[in-house]
């Protein structure tokens, strides 16, 4: 599915040890389906730009958080080896710009008190395989 940035924002979780940047973006004009089916519709991605390694020291937070975040550099051609400097500039640049993902329906998951996560039975659509935009 065809998307174009609306906008995007800087986050961090609340103890500042992870900084994701959340992606807001719009269906293109041809929608899902090639038709116009949810076309203009808004989704949101949120990509693991940063995390503290002191803190968040398993396999997963050194190989695999980052990915999608250097997914998505690839797919608005920026080197994903560079250090991408994400300031306010950086964030206005995003505005406008298209790439292609797909859609997935994924279970909202909480943590219990027992340290373990679990589903929720909610779901909410997340952005995957990002992809440059021909």
């Amino acid at each position: 599915v065809r998307f174009s940035v609306s906008k995007a924002t800087l986050r961090y979780s609340p103890d500042k040890s992870v900084a994701s940047l959340s992606i807001q973006s719009k269906v293109g004009p041809l929608g899902v389906d090639g038709n116009g089916r949810y076309a203009n519709k808004v989704l949101f991605g949120d990509l693991i730009v940063w995390s503290d390694h002191e803190t968040k020291t398993s396999d997963w937070w050194k190989k695999q958080a980052r990915f999608p975040w250097k997914q998505f550099q690839v797919a608005l051609g920026l080197d994903p080896k560079a250090s991408t400097k994400i300031n306010d500039t950086f964030l206005a640049g995003l505005q406008g710009q298209e790439f292609i993902a797909d859609i997935r329906k994924e279970e909202i998951r909480e943590k219990g008190e027992d340290g373990a996560y679990s589903g929720t039975g909610v779901f909410k659509n997340t952005l995957v395989n990002y992809k440059k935009a021909e």
